[in-house]
């Protein structure tokens, strides 16, 4: 096993995730973590350490993110490395899936997965992870992007082709994040984040992002112009009035009249942050306010980010977690399967401890503040 450099492994490694990218490194470390590569024969893997329980501790958690695979012999010295390198603690995160499942969550086929490299090795399974609630980080909602747009527009439901028409049929415009609109990038998340209970990133961890990833990673957002719409929705009504099912569409036109009658300037209503790697894009954050649901923003940014990904020739778009509650699924689970892709369920963390009793004198420290 030996220590290469971001440069190396950028060369050689062939990320599967974004996770296992330089750039992602480049971002930890931007966010106080140490980051190593390393090589053996012909694996690769990415190791950030997390000082605990401050900056200034010699103490680390050290994950390790790896494309392909990693045998036991070089998880093995990994773990050596780790231990010397004063880590508590070492969590192994594999991107193969055990199973693939279709959009209701039925298994569709089972993979091989062989555990016993870190069983082997003393870890632990981390068992299933919670997000969010309800959201598993080991299932994971993918959409093929293997057809040409307008046969892709098809295989979804309904709902999806006449909500982003229904988008610009209200005169919704979607605009790349800049640095003179990144402020509204922002305040959409930060929005979100308050809606959902969840802390949310500062503004600085974004702008880093962007930066590490440049072109690979962007922002998208939707904007409503107060004035354009209202023209359009007043025309909807009145050419509305002698059709069927008019009725249904003037009050839906009503309603959207209505939640922007004080509207006076052009306003973000929903925002989208994706990022590119050569296997598949990540819609990695998103949201706005909720008032503005009705006006479907979301899809406009999702088809948007799905158009640019086929003319990229990027072969899969991840939607990223997935509520596992089929049986009663939430708005957010039932919003992905619209879009007829199939779920990747991954085996989750491997951990191994390395100082039980140091990490439970400084969790009481941290905590005692002593």
């Amino acid at each position: 096993m030996k220590e290469i450099s971001a440069i190396q492994y950028t060369k050689s490694a062939h990320p599967t995730s974004f996770m296992q990218t330089a750039q992602m490194a480049q971002q930890r470390q931007a966010c106080g973590q140490t980051v190593y590569f390393f090589q053996d024969k012909n694996e690769f893997a990415l190791v950030n350490g997390t000082p605990y329980p401050k900056k200034t501790s010699k103490y680390y958690k050290y994950n390790i993110w790896f494309p392909n695979h990693l045998s036991a012999n070089f998880i093995k010295q990994l773990r050596g490395w780790c231990k010397t390198h004063h880590g508590l603690s070492l969590t192994i995160t594999p991107n193969t899936p055990v199973a693939i499942r279709d959009y209701h969550g039925k298994i569709i086929k089972k993979l091989d997965f062989d555990k016993s490299v870190f069983t082997n090795n003393n870890f632990k399974w981390h068992g299933n992870i919670l997000t969010a609630p309800g959201t598993f980080r080991q299932w994971q909602y993918i959409v093929n992007l293997d057809h040409p747009y307008p046969e892709l527009l098809k295989s979804f439901k309904p709902k999806v082709r006449h909500s982003i028409t229904a988008t610009q049929k209200t005169g919704l415009t979607v605009e790349p994040v800049t640095t003179k609109n990144f402020p509204d990038l922002i305040k959409n998340l930060n929005v979100t984040a308050n809606r959902r209970h969840y802390s949310e990133r500062n503004q600085e961890y974004y702008a880093q992002l962007l930066a590490a990833f440049k072109g690979d990673a962007y922002g998208l957002l939707v904007y409503l112009d107060p004035a354009k719409t209202r023209k359009l929705l007043q025309d909807t009504i009145k050419n509305s009035k002698n059709i069927k099912d008019g009725a249904d569409i003037i009050k839906k036109a009503q309603r959207q009249l209505d939640i922007i009658k004080d509207l006076k300037h052009k306003t973000p209503i929903c925002t989208g942050l994706f990022i590119d790697a050569p296997h598949e894009t990540v819609y990695f954050v998103g949201g706005g306010p909720d008032q503005y649901f009705p006006f479907s923003p979301v899809y406009a940014i999702i088809d948007h980010a799905m158009q640019r990904s086929i003319k990229k020739q990027i072969p899969r778009f991840n939607l990223y977690g997935v509520d596992a509650t089929f049986d009663q699924p939430t708005g957010l689970l039932r919003f992905k399967q619209q879009y007829h892709g199939f779920i990747e369920q991954l085996p989750c963390d491997y951990t191994a401890t390395f100082h039980p009793l140091t990490t439970l004198g400084l969790k009481v420290k941290n905590r005692l503040k002593i």
